[in-house]
């Protein structure tokens, strides 16, 4: 009963595998834009090793790379998981965005009168979180062609990538994450555009990127 009754309280004060921490990233807005000014950070106090945890955390969130972060709307995370390594240090689970924009089509192959836009893409996050090596691969209406609306989809996901942040973590890895956008009601003067609010995504198979 009394080994029994150890193990319990074991178990209890044990470390868990993986913990959801809080984030809070404090905007601010200039010029229409925002901008990043504070990235906080909080994980749970009542675990076993929780200053550790707790150091680790701040010390990833210290190392986020936000200097050139500038956006009309941000999009944020407010919560981030860590887990244990296998030197028993705290680390963050790989593949997290904390930080992106907004994924829409261009308002240019709207007028142009496209319908739907599907993209594939994959990164290697850096130690700081910023995206490297990115590889993408884009459908205009289920068609590689013309060049130039390929083009636009490419750009418009250089520009997410551009505005997208993980969470750092020493762990190398590749991620892949797909954008599927319609056209929305515009009002334009000249030009085609499409009013229909019932498109549905392009919903065939993308591209694998990583490996």
């Amino acid at each position: 009963m009394m080994i029994e009754l150890t193990f319990a309280l074991l178990l209890q004060t044990a470390a868990p595998a993986e913990v959801a921490c809080d984030l809070d990233i404090k905007t601010r807005i200039r010029g229409g834009e925002q901008r990043i000014v504070e990235v906080d950070i909080g994980c749970p106090p009542d675990i076993a090793d929780a200053a550790a945890l707790q150091a680790a955390a701040e010390a990833a969130a210290g190392t986020l790379d936000t200097s050139r972060l500038r956006h009309a709307q941000l999009l944020t995370a407010s919560e981030v998981w860590f887990q244990r390594a296998a030197d028993g240090s705290w680390q963050a689970v790989p593949g997290q965005v904390i930080i992106s924009i907004p994924a829409t089509m261009p308002v240019r192959m709207m007028m142009d009168g496209y319908r739907t836009v599907s993209c594939s893409w994959a990164v290697q996050p850096d130690y700081r979180g910023r995206p490297r090596l990115p590889q993408n691969s884009c459908y205009v209406d289920g068609s590689v062609r013309p060049a130039s609306a390929i083009r636009t989809a490419d750009d418009m996901i250089s520009d997410l990538l551009r505005h997208t942040r993980f969470m750092p973590t020493t762990a190398e890895y590749c991620f892949q994450d797909e954008v599927r956008a319609v056209s929305t009601a515009i009002d334009v003067t000249g030009g085609r555009y499409n009013n229909d609010n019932d498109i549905e995504p392009d919903m065939r198979p993308l591209p694998q990127l990583c490996g």
